[in-house]
C-alpha cells in the first residue's frame, strides 16, 4: 500500500508546522540556556499581557501557515520563482507517480476542517499515480 497524499500532508503538518509552533511557544514560556543570546526577545514576550501573547501566537501561526502553504504551492507547480524555467516533479525514488499537484489543496482543506477520511478516499493512490 502506497502512502496517501493526505498522510504525507498530515505528516508535514505535524513534523514541520505544529512542531515548530510548539517549539517556539516552549522557548518563550521556558527558555533554555541556549536562548541566552535571545534574552531580550524573551523579556519582551514575558512583558506582554495574555491577550497580547495570544495575538503574538496567532501571528506566528499565520506566518508559519503561509510559509508552508507557499512551499507546497511551489512543489505543486502553482507558484514559480522568477528565475525558474522548468516545472518541478516530486516522486518517491524508483516510482513513476508524481506526488505534486495536490499538496497545497490538501493542506488548505485540512486546515479548513476537511474530513480526513473523505480526503484520503478522494486522493487515493490512483490520483497520484496517474501520468
Amino acid at each position: 500500500m502506497q502512502l496517501n497524499l493526505v498522510d504525507i500532508v498530515q505528516e508535514l503538518n505535524k513534523e514541520i508546522y505544529e512542531s515548530s509552533l510548539e517549539s517556539c511557544r516552549k522557548t518563550w514560556e521556558k527558555p533554555t540556556i541556549e536562548m541566552r543570546n535571545h534574552s531580550n526577545s524573551i523579556e519582551v514576550y514575558n512583558s506582554l499581557s495574555e491577550e497580547q501573547k495570544a495575538c503574538t501566537h496567532y501571528m506566528l501561526e499565520i506566518s508559519a501557515w503561509n510559509a508552508v502553504s507557499s512551499f507546497l504551492a511551489w512543489l505543486d507547480g502553482t507558484y514559480f520563482f522568477k528565475s525558474q524555467t522548468r516545472d518541478l516533479e516530486l516522486r518517491f525514488k524508483g516510482e513513476n507517480g508524481k506526488l505534486n499537484n495536490y499538496l497545497h489543496g490538501i493542506w488548505a482543506e485540512m486546515h479548513q476542517g476537511g474530513d480526513i477520511e473523505k480526503m484520503r478516499e478522494f486522493y487515493d493512490d490512483s490520483v497520484f499515480y496517474e501520468e
